[in-house]
């Protein structure tokens, strides 16, 4: 006779099929919650939908030719954020070669120079390039921004970049995260001799990728900060990496925000040893990125963000040449909440606009043709926002006239793409 091969114990057709169901239960309910998470708490969304690929150089980079969409921070209204086919957020079509006699500017930094937060038309490359060209039509604006990069990440990304090759001003923003980022990244470091070394770029997890594109991933990571106690002066992380678009970097490098990383960053003006390390890792990257320009004959200048705690470090960036927007917005007498988003601490339009008129006129003498008076300045602004239904700056108020082709011709090159 055919022996009887007995279930398991604590296998019995009913448990399995409780253990089934309680296996649909689980996963239905964890679908429900990523659902509910994209749709009703939007920062999560745009955590998970975050568009990076990754990069063996610099470790993640936009993918060109690209369209996703992004809430503004204080009228939750969404507008369209494109990468060109050079993996740029501008949304006109612009080749890796420039055409005889272009001129061409690039601008590197973080997310205050990706402008991802804001419809295109208000970031303040748009607006320089719009300026600069009713000086000079050769000049083209080229924005390297990426959010969540550190001084390295920009620095490799003019170093191996088919675009910037053909560059002939440099622009780097510098942020007070920036500092920070050395350490998260571990791209490099000095050697005994104080030069630079570069680390490489570490290996990943296969289902790193996977868990970063779940909203439940950054609801766990707050929850976890919850629970660990976090709630004197607790802030959500979520908040913190949709702000910085940090999350996706430290999830594909595994080293998520700790407590070196929030040492440096508090302590980042500080004379201890830790961070001068990294002040010091910063002069030799800026040094290097510097001497690389001069043999590319490419003008370079560092830009430091609207904010107290950049303009006390200005000194550091000696010798190179640097813009100090803190102290050239202090002219307007305005408290930096007038240009800060209400809910975002990145810059919203107005800090763009403000940005974009100082970086005009530093750049301007540099470049062919005669710089704009102020009255010409105003009147070139008034035009290009004319062109777009929105913000608008409100220091302009004479009723000047702009005929409809023109406004037609900013709309077609700023908006090629959309």
């Amino acid at each position: 006779m055919p022996r009887r091969i007995s279930a398991a114990p604590g296998m019995t057709p009913p448990a399995i099929a409780r253990l089934i169901l309680v296996l649909i239960g689980t996963l239905l309910g964890l679908c429900l919650g990523e659902v509910g998470l994209r749709l009703f708490v939007p920062r999560y969304s745009e955590l998970a939908n975050a568009v990076f690929d990754e990069d063996a150089i610099r470790l993640r980079r936009r993918p060109p030719n690209t369209r996703t969409e992004r809430i503004h921070p204080d009228s939750r209204e969404s507008h369209a954020v494109i990468y060109n086919a050079l993996g740029m957020r501008q949304h006109r079509p612009i080749p890796v070669e420039p055409e005889d006699g272009e001129i061409r500017i690039g601008l590197f930094g973080d997310s205050f120079t990706e402008n991802i937060r804001l419809p295109i038309a208000y970031s303040f490359s748009e607006v320089l390039d719009y300026l600069l060209r009713q000086q000079s039509d050769q000049v083209t604006v080229l924005n390297f921004g990426v959010d969540g990069y550190g001084l390295d990440q920009s620095y490799l990304y003019y170093l191996h970049s088919p675009p910037a090759q053909h560059l002939d001003h440099v622009v780097y923003f510098f942020f007070r995260n920036d500092i920070r980022n050395l350490y998260e990244t571990q791209l490099y470091n000095l050697d005994d001799a104080g030069r630079l070394l570069s680390l490489g770029v570490p290996s990943r997890p296969w289902w790193v990728p996977i868990a970063s594109r779940l909203a439940l991933t950054y609801l766990a990571i707050d929850t976890g900060y919850w629970v660990l106690g976090r709630t004197g002066a607790y802030e959500p992380w979520s908040y913190q990496a949709t702000r910085q678009v940090e999350a996706a970097e430290r999830a594909w490098t595994e080293r998520f925000y700790n407590e070196t990383a929030a040492r440096i960053d508090a302590d980042f003006e500080a004379g201890t040893e830790e961070v001068d390390h990294y002040w010091e890792l910063a002069r030799v990257i800026l040094a290097e990125w510097a001497r690389e320009a001069t043999v590319r004959q490419d003008d370079f200048r560092v830009v430091l963000l609207p904010y107290l705690p950049e303009s006390r470090v200005a000194d550091r960036f000696a010798p190179h040449r640097v813009l100090n927007l803190f102290e050239e917005f202090k002219i307007y007498g305005l408290s930096s909440t007038r240009w800060t988003f209400v809910n975002n601490p990145h810059w919203n339009e107005l800090g763009n606009l403000l940005a974009a008129v100082h970086l005009y006129r530093e750049l301007a003498p540099t470049l062919p043709g005669t710089p704009m008076t102020h009255r010409e300045v105003l009147r070139s602004v008034h035009a290009y926002y004319r062109a777009f239904r929105g913000w608008r700056p409100p220091m302009l108020t004479e009723p000047w006239d702009v005929p409809s082709t023109a406004l037609e011709g900013i709309r077609r090159r700023y908006l090629a793409l959309e």
